[in-house]
């Protein structure tokens, strides 16, 4: 169950692409930064809908 309070949502299981979550990361140029991409089952509706609503309050 995903779970929503403000702008921090703790997600269902989850696949990490490009995890820079150790060490940060930057290309040629850019500050170095933390960062990685969250891979969400299609079928884990609960959490994309968490995570759009959570984009919705920071806006």
């Amino acid at each position: 169950m995903a779970k929503l309070n403000g702008t921090k949502v703790v997600t269902n299981k989850v696949r990490l692409s490009f995890a820079h979550v150790l060490e940060p990361h930057a290309f040629e140029g850019q500050e170095p930064k933390y960062s990685t991409m969250v891979l969400i089952p299609k079928s884990d509706e609960e959490t994309i809908k968490s995570i759009k609503s959570a984009i919705k309050n920071r806006i």
